[in-house]
C-alpha cells in the first residue's frame, strides 16, 4: 500500500512536475531542478513539522517546512 501513488493530484503538483520536466526527460536535470526550487522558494527543514495529512500540496504551497519524509514524499 505504501509503494503505491494517488489516484488524482492536486493540479498544482501536477503543474510544478511539468515545469521541472520542460526541456528535458533526463532524470538528473530533473531532480536538479527540483533542488533549485526547494532553495529558491524558502523551504525548511524542521523534526516537528507536523503531519502530512493534508497530503503534499500542502507542504509545498502553503507550509514549506518539514523532515525527510515530507521532502521524499513530495519529490516521489
Amino acid at each position: 500500500l505504501g509503494l503505491q501513488l494517488p489516484s488524482t493530484l492536486d493540479p498544482r503538483i501536477v503543474a510544478l512536475a511539468q515545469e521541472w520536466r520542460s526541456g528535458s526527460n533526463d532524470p538528473r536535470a530533473i531532480a536538479a531542478r527540483g533542488e533549485q526550487w526547494f532553495a529558491a522558494n524558502g523551504f525548511t527543514y524542521s523534526l516537528s513539522p507536523g503531519t502530512m495529512d493534508a497530503g503534499p500540496a500542502e507542504f509545498l504551497f502553503e507550509r514549506r517546512t518539514g523532515f525527510c519524509a515530507h521532502y521524499a514524499t513530495t519529490y516521489a
